[in-house]
């Protein structure tokens, strides 16, 4: 789903850039038959990014991947304490995040139960609450 995401807004970009003169036809084409960016990167040159917050209501640190291709590799993980976002702990773009066992996380306007792990688009700006038990 992420990669044909990406190729969305590269055919979108590619498709004003033609309609502007700026591509050819088989430019405009090329660039949406690849794969534009590695796991672990923003969307559309940098700017469509995954964003995630720690709610300041939560009882736990929320765990958070850099790269979901690897998130049960402990060095993509970083830790959220409440009230903290990825970017205040300078990541640009987080791909995931982990609900610990004993505990459930509200967002999108319900209440999953842990454990899992929940992965993060491109463009999504994700506040997550978690009340542990």
């Amino acid at each position: 789903m992420l990669q044909h995401v990406k190729r969305i807004g590269i055919g979108v970009t590619a498709s004003v850039l033609l309609a502007l003169g700026g591509l050819s036809g088989a430019q405009a084409n090329a660039a949406t038959d690849q794969d534009v960016s590695p796991m672990g990167t923003c969307s559309l040159g940098g700017l469509l990014c995954g964003v995630v917050k720690n709610n300041s209501a939560s009882d736990d640190l929320l765990r958070i991947t850099t790269d979901w291709g690897n998130y049960n590799n402990s060095s993509t993980w970083r830790a959220l304490s409440p009230g903290q976002s990825s970017k205040d702990i300078g990541v640009k773009d987080a791909d995931g995040f982990y609900v610990w066992s004993g505990c459930s996380a509200y967002y999108g306007g319900s209440w999953y139960t842990g454990p899992f792990w929940k992965k993060v688009y491109d463009g999504d700006d994700r506040n997550i609450r978690l009340d542990c038990y």
